[in-house]
């Protein structure tokens, strides 16, 4: 996560980027590349029209009810907890609600920040902590699948963003009714998903299987 935030940081810095990608690939169903774990960043001189499209959300809810829309989110699912997977001191792990993908989660600093560079030590070390649960989380209760690990953060001009890092399993294929209609079928919703995820590690075997 330090790498990561200091990568970032030095390509914003540049100003010759408009948005920068970090994402993970895990397993070759997931399209990784190489056998071993590792992440990638890519610096585009474009927003993604992903990401302008949730730019656009944040700004009109600015414009009607005001302030941050995932601010106002994320304070609802800890209030409710049905989607609740995680709460730790810097961050809230959800399920999100209309998940695209079973056990999908969402980790979103509950401090409103626009962009992943800015984390502080503490900050960066507390999501650390939060995406090991999550992933630890995943591996207990979907037997280790494979995943995409994406951070969708602020574009270098934005300023009403709330950054956020998607876990995205790889349990269901992709085909044509989604390609053509861009719908989802998710067969696991959202509260389910917490509740699967929510479920603490069996305990450990002694050496003499007791």
């Amino acid at each position: 996560m330090r790498a990561i935030r200091g990568r970032a940081r030095d390509l914003e810095a540049s100003g010759r980027h408009a948005y920068i990608q970090v994402f993970k690939n895990r397993g070759r169903e997931a399209g990784a590349s190489l056998r071993h774990p590792h992440t990638q960043i890519t610096a585009l001189p474009f927003v993604p029209p992903r990401v302008e499209e949730e730019e656009a959300r944040f700004e009109a809810w600015a414009a009607g009810p005001g302030g941050c829309l995932l601010c106002r989110l994320v304070e609802e699912e800890i209030l409710s907890g049905e989607r609740l997977v995680r709460l730790d001191r810097s961050f809230a792990a959800v399920a999100p609600f209309g998940s695209a993908f079973p056990l999908e989660t969402r980790i979103v600093p509950l401090h409103h920040s626009g962009s992943f560079s800015a984390m502080d030590d503490r900050e960066t070390e507390d999501l650390a902590a939060c995406l090991r649960g999550v992933l630890g989380a995943l591996r207990r209760s979907a037997d280790n699948p494979p995943y995409n690990l994406v951070f969708i953060q602020a574009p270098v001009r934005s300023a009403l963003f709330h950054w956020h890092l998607d876990v995205l399993p790889v349990l269901v294929r992709t085909a044509g009714f989604e390609w053509g209609t861009g719908v989802h079928i998710n067969p696991i919703p959202p509260e389910r998903a917490a509740v699967r995820l929510r479920r603490p590690a069996a305990p450990s075997k002694s050496a003499d299987g007791t």
